[in-house]
C-alpha cells in the first residue's frame, strides 16, 4: 500500500512531526509513504491520503484538500488538532477523522528523510498532556492525561543545532523526574553540540522553583517563554522572571492572552507588567529584554472560521484596536517590546483610562500613523545630535 501524507497548513513555521512519526510507523508495517507539504499527490500513484490539520481557521483549506484528494486516491482520512476538535466539519462530507494522538505511531522517531532536506532542528517532547484544564486551551481535549514520555531522545538526530520541545507543561513533572529530565536535556545538548533549546509552548511560572530555575539556566540558548494569560499567574510570573534574570537569562518572551474572559484593564496590566519588569531589572544591573506576545483567543469548543470571536468583556473595535497598536508599535514583529516605560506609555497609554480612550479613538489608524512619524523624526534628530557631539 502507498500512502500520501499531506500537510495542509498554509503557513507553517515547523515541519509536521506528527506526519513524520506516522511515516515511520507506516514503513514499519511494510507499507510505503511520501510527504506532501501544501501540495496534492499525483493522481493514481497512491492508495490512501492522510491529511493533517492544525489551525481551525485553516479548516476550509484542509477540506478543499480532502475533496481534491478523493479524485486521486481510494481512501481519505484527516487527523491533527482542528480535525480532533471539530470532527463534524469533515465527517459531514463523509471523510474519516482520527481524533487525538495515534498511539501506535507516537512511539516512533520521526522519519526525517521524508522531508525534502534534512532540518537543522529537531522536534520532540518529554511529556504528554497537561495537568491543568484551562478553558482556553485545546490540550485537555487532545491529550487528556499528563505524564512523562520515555525515549524522547530518539527523535533528535545527529547534526541538528536546535531542539524544539513541544511540552505543554514540562514543569508539572514530579520534582525528581523533572530534575532527571532537565539534566538529560542538558547532557544531550552538550553531547550533540546543540546551540539552542526552545521550550516552545512556554513554562508555567507558577511551578518554577529555585532548583528548576538552576537547571533551566544550564540549557544552551534558552530564552524562556512564560505565559501570563490571566490574573491567576500574577505574582508568580514576576517572581519567575526575576529568578531567571538573577541566574543570567537575558531574553524573555511572554504569551499574553486577550479577547477571552479577562477584562481590558487586566490585559493592560499584564503587558505593562512586563515593561515594568524590564525597567526594574535593568536598573538593578541586569541586561534583559522582557517581551510580551499578545495572543488573540480562538475558541476550542466551536470553530471560528472567520476568526471573528469577541471576548466576554471585549468589543470588536477593542480587539481590532489592540492589533493595530501592536502592529504600529512593534514594526510588524507583534511583540510589545519597548526600550523604556515612556515608550510603552507612548503607544499604550500611561494608565488604564488612557488605554481605553486610545482603543476607542475615532481615527486610531491616523493617530498611530502620526505617532510613528513623530517617533521616527525624534530618533533621527537624536542620531544627528549624537553625530554632531562625536558620539
Amino acid at each position: 500500500m502507498r500512502i500520501a501524507l499531506i500537510d495542509t497548513t498554509k503557513r507553517r513555521s515547523h515541519y509536521s512531526v506528527a506526519l513524520l512519526k506516522l511515516g515511520a510507523w507506516i514503513r514499519d508495517r511494510g507499507d510505503e509513504c511520501a510527504l506532501f507539504e501544501g501540495t496534492l499527490p499525483p493522481a493514481g500513484e497512491f492508495d490512501e491520503a492522510w491529511l493533517s490539520t492544525v489551525f481551525s481557521f485553516d479548516m476550509p483549506r484542509a477540506l478543499d484538500f480532502a475533496r481534491a484528494s478523493r479524485d486521486r486516491v481510494e481512501r481519505v482520512q484527516l487527523g491533527g488538532v482542528s480535525a480532533s476538535l471539530f470532527p463534524d466539519y469533515f465527517t459531514r462530507e463523509g471523510f474519516e477523522v482520527v481524533r487525538g494522538i495515534v498511539p501506535e505511531a507516537d512511539g516512533f522517531p520521526p522519519a526525517y528523510d521524508l522531508l525534502s532536506e534534512r532540518p537543522e532542528y529537531a522536534i520532540t517532547k518529554t511529556t504528554h498532556g497537561c495537568p491543568r484544564s484551562c478553558d482556553f486551551c485545546m490540550v485537555p481535549r487532545i491529550e487528556p492525561k499528563f505524564g512523562a514520555r520515555e525515549h524522547w531522545q530518539d527523535a533528535v538526530p545527529e547534526g541538528v543545532s536546535q531542539i524544539i520541545f513541544y511540552d505543554n507543561n514540562i514543569l508539572a513533572l514530579p520534582p525528581r523526574k523533572l530534575d532527571c529530565t532537565l539534566t538529560e536535556i542538558c547532557d544531550l545538548a552538550a553531547e550533540r553540540k546543540i546551540r539552542e533549546i526552545d521550550i516552545n509552548p512556554g513554562l508555567d511560572a507558577r511551578l518554577l522553583t529555585s532548583r528548576s530555575a538552576d537547571l533551566l539556566e544550564g540549557l544552551p540558548g534558552l530564552s524562556p517563554r512564560f505565559a501570563f494569560d490571566g490574573m491567576q499567574a500574577d505574582g508568580y510570573y514576576q517572581r519567575a522572571v526575576r529568578m531567571m534574570a538573577e541566574r543570567g537569562t537575558k531574553e524573555f518572551r511572554t504569551y499574553v492572552l486577550f479577547n477571552h474572559t479577562g477584562t481590558l484593564a487586566e490585559f493592560y496590566y499584564r503587558i505593562r507588567t512586563s515593561a515594568e519588569l524590564q525597567v526594574e531589572l535593568r536598573a538593578a544591573g541586569y541586561r534583559v529584554t522582557v517581551k510580551s506576545y499578545p495572543m488573540k483567543f480562538t475558541p476550542v469548543v466551536e470553530p471560528d472560521l472567520a476568526r471573528d470571536h469577541i471576548g466576554f468583556h471585549w468589543r470588536r473595535s477593542d480587539r481590532d484596536a489592540v492589533r493595530k497598536i501592536l502592529s504600529s508599535s512593534s514594526g510588524g514583529s507583534m511583540y510589545v517590546s519597548p526600550t523604556t516605560l515612556d515608550e510603552f506609555e507612548y503607544w499604550w497609554g500611561r494608565n488604564v483610562d488612557e488605554f481605553l480612550t486610545l482603543l476607542r479613538y475615532p481615527k486610531l489608524s491616523l493617530l498611530l500613523q502620526r505617532r510613528r512619524g513623530s517617533l521616527r523624526l525624534k530618533r533621527a534628530r537624536a542620531t544627528q545630535r549624537n553625530r554632531s557631539d562625536g558620539r
